[in-house]
């Protein structure tokens, strides 16, 4: 992970494998989860059934973004 945020702050793409949106970026998950994630998270008890639910898929795929890409392909690195 670190390599992935030296190449990501110095912006030499082609020392990772891949774009850069295939990786993790822990910069967005840190400022969604404070803009979004936690205010959500503290306001679901008093909500309906239905916000809760579609909070929970909303945070899910939110998650699922900031994860990145759980394979890269051979075709996807930098000549």
């Amino acid at each position: 992970m670190r390599g992935v945020l030296v190449a990501r702050a110095t912006g030499l793409m082609s020392a990772l494998r891949a774009p850069f949106s295939c990786f993790p970026d822990p910069g967005l998950s840190a400022r969604c989860h404070a803009a979004f994630i936690s205010p959500g998270i503290a306001a679901l008890p008093g909500g309906p059934p239905e916000v809760q639910g579609s909070f929970l898929r909303a945070s899910r795929a939110l998650f699922r973004l900031f994860g990145g890409t759980r394979r890269i392909r051979r075709c996807w690195e930098p000549a």
